[in-house]
């Protein structure tokens, strides 16, 4: 009985947790045609501007694409990448996408955000990896907390990028 009642309480503090940092941040990951490792101490740049891509319709969020840019330079560089210096030679490029929308579902329309970065070959452009990262969005998270969660995204889309 004691069990029992220990398990519902678990459930129930497991339940109210994962509401209130918005869900899960559901990550999904392609390898071009080959699966390409990239060598440690490569070097790379953004694509095509360094701006991130989003749907016409959507205002910029300037900070949002600042705080993502830093941490996948950040995740990038623990992983033994270096970002180029203007008069060295790129091995891949960078390119960020983000987006929000909703999304049906059984409550009703979810608002959710999407983060998406494709990994180029500097060569010939062709798409060495793409992942990205949709979550619900958490309006009631403090600054701290959705930094957080962006950086938890960024890392886990990365991850398999590491040498």
């Amino acid at each position: 009985m004691i069990r029992n009642r220990c398990l519902q309480v678990w459930f129930v503090v497991l339940v109210v947790a994962a509401c209130r940092s918005g869900g899960p941040v559901q990550v999904y990951t392609y390898w071009g045609a080959t699966v390409e490792r990239l060598p440690a101490n490569s070097s790379y740049d953004w694509w095509p501007s360094g701006t991130a891509l989003r749907a016409s319709n959507e205002p910029a969020d300037e900070g949002l694409e600042r705080l993502v840019r830093q941490t996948v330079e950040a995740e990038l560089e623990a992983m033994g990448f270096h970002k180029r210096s203007p008069d060295a030679d790129v091995d891949f490029y960078v390119w960020l996408h983000l987006g929000r929308g909703f999304q049906p579902s059984a409550s009703g329309p979810e608002n959710r955000a999407m983060l998406m970065v494709d990994i180029l070959d500097s060569s010939d452009e062709h798409r060495i990896y793409r992942a990205w990262a949709d979550a619900a969005v958490d309006p009631t998270l403090t600054p701290e907390e959705r930094k957080a969660r962006i950086q938890h995204a960024v890392r886990e889309v990365l991850k398999p990028l590491a040498p």
